[in-house]
């Protein structure tokens, strides 16, 4: 796990954490809130002209504070359980990964073999008009791909729509420029560069960061 992978981790912790807070919190106010529920005898209502009239109020308003409290907390609860889930099952490749140009390759190799794959698939069926005898597919899958085929739309007349392979193409072509721009950023070093200086562009309303290599140790004396 490298760091980039570390800190997401810690996210991921974080967000349970305080889903786990909430809940807890969540379960001790419900519970607090029916056990005052529970000693107000059963049907008794508010009696305006008694005197226990504004502390039974008050008891009762206390009790149904708790209960909202409780809906409160559960409800964040849920909030941080859904974004521990969202960070977990977020497979998008991040450019501050270190290891991103070797995901995005093995990305891109997945959606090149799965284009050929369509292809090749495309190809047999529209061949020999079934993929009965396709390596890799029984006779009964075979079956039921023939059905979906013929029973699909007129326009359809291969496993694979033209859509799937053309959307599978941009998400090629999507990646392989991703892989590219990630290969030709800039390894930054504290000690090879100083803070970048703020240089005015030629426009009066625009202005431009450039990173300013720092001098040699040597450069003093020239």
């Amino acid at each position: 796990m490298n760091s980039y992978e570390e800190k997401k981790q810690r996210r991921i912790d974080y967000y349970n954490e305080k889903a786990e807070k909430f809940e807890q919190e969540s379960s001790r106010l419900a519970h607090e809130s029916s056990k005052m529920v529970e000693a107000i005898p059963m049907g008794q209502p508010l009696m305006p002209d008694h005197y226990s009239y504004k502390s039974d109020k008050n008891y009762r308003d206390r009790a149904w504070g708790k209960m909202e409290k409780s809906v409160e907390a559960g409800q964040k609860a849920d909030y941080y359980r859904s974004k521990a889930e969202a960070a977990e099952n977020n497979s998008a490749i991040s450019s501050d990964d270190p290891e991103a140009v070797t995901k995005l390759k093995e990305k891109l190799q997945q959606r090149q073999e799965q284009q050929s794959y369509m292809k090749k698939v495309n190809a047999y069926y529209r061949k020999n008009g079934t993929m009965k005898g396709f390596e890799g597919i029984s006779d009964e899958k075979a079956a039921e791909i023939d059905e979906a085929v013929k029973s699909d739309y007129s326009w359809i007349n291969a496993p694979y729509a033209p859509y799937e392979l053309s959307n599978n193409n941009a998400e090629i072509n999507r990646l392989k420029k991703k892989v590219w721009n990630a290969g030709r950023k800039p390894a930054l070093s504290a000690g090879s560069l100083r803070a970048a200086k703020l240089l005015p562009t030629r426009r009066k309303t625009a202005c431009s960061y450039f990173l300013m290599k720092s001098p040699a140790k040597n450069s003093a004396a020239n």
